[in-house]
């Protein structure tokens, strides 16, 4: 209703200003009848005034377009507010009252739902009356504040006399110049801090570059590292097998100096002994074949005994 009443009127405004330009056209077309009677000074007089005239016209029709203009994106402003609170609203009816406040059970909705909601909506509403309320205030005292600042500007420069005024300026040229000054300490400063960049951009190159320097040593120490363990393990094993060795050595020498070799005599008996005990073997085993060609004999008799003893049951 608001956004209704805010557009009528502004519609009834154009319309009346519509009407003022109207009114001007015909007065103009009337001046031009009275110029044909008219000199030409008074002609120049007419038409500097007319243009005038016109000018104020425009500036008065730039303003009011302007200020039109404002309230419509203030009226749009307001509207797209007013939607965007509108359709939360619904959704959050929508949520809580027609979605959550269903009841399955009594098959309809819940008043206490609604209550619930529209407890909640004033309570919002009247949170944010409150807000504004106090940012009306906020707004209301700043705008006192810099009435009486720009009133206390106004009485002061009223005070002011020309020797104010050219003290003002002697001020204000040597503020200039000390502005100059300090500019040319600012581009003495920009001037240093580039080189510094520069020089830091290139010691960072440097150090990059012996950074890079120093991690492939850094690898290179590694890798020489671990060959040294690996030589470091080889060795050890080495010296263990060499000790293995020394110590097996020095057991063959020991056995070597310890032993004595036998007499001529013994030689031969030992020699005999092993030629007694090699035919000794081999009748215990010529012996041994007939055994087991007696024990097969046996068996074979067996069989056929034992074969003849089941028949004969």
């Amino acid at each position: 209703m608001f956004l209704k009443k805010k557009f009528t009127h502004l519609a009834s405004k154009e319309q009346d200003e519509a009407k003022t330009l109207n009114i001007k056209k015909k007065q103009k077309r009337r001046s031009d009848d009275k110029k044909a009677r008219l000199t030409n000074q008074q002609r120049m007089l007419i038409y500097r005034s007319e243009v005038e005239e016109i000018k104020t016209d425009i500036e008065k029709l730039a303003k009011s377009s302007n200020k039109i203009a404002n309230t419509y994106a203030a009226i749009l402003e307001e509207g797209a507010k007013r939607l965007h609170e509108i359709k939360k609203f619904w959704f959050e009816f929508d949520r809580e009252v027609v979605k959550d406040g269903y009841s399955e059970r009594f098959k309809t909705y819940v008043s206490e739902a609604f209550v619930k909601y529209m407890n909640n909506y004033i309570k919002q509403r009247d949170t944010l009356q409150d807000k504004l309320q106090l940012a009306n205030v906020s707004l209301r005292a700043r705008i006192a504040k810099f009435r009486f600042q720009l009133q206390k500007k106004e009485e002061m420069g009223e005070d002011l006399h020309e020797v104010d005024f050219d003290q003002l300026k002697i001020e204000n040229a040597q503020f200039l110049a000390r502005i100059d000054e300090k500019n040319q300490e600012l581009l003495q400063l920009k001037l240093q801090g580039a080189k510094f960049a520069f020089n830091l951009n290139r010691d960072k190159a440097i150090l990059k570059e012996i950074q890079s320097q120093d991690d492939s040593l850094r690898a290179d120490f590694a890798k020489w590292a671990d060959l040294i363990n690996l030589i470091d393990a080889e060795t050890l094993r080495a010296q263990q097998e060499i000790d293995q060795e020394t110590q097996r050595n020095k057991q063959l020498k020991a056995r070597l100096e310890s032993y004595k070799a036998p007499s001529v005599r013994d030689y031969i008996s030992l020699v005999n002994d092993r030629t007694a005990i090699t035919k000794n073997n081999v009748k215990l085993e010529h012996g041994l074949n007939l055994i087991k060609i007696d024990n097969q004999q046996q068996m074979l008799i067996w069989k056929e005994l034992k074969e003849k003893a089941y028949l004969t049951s």
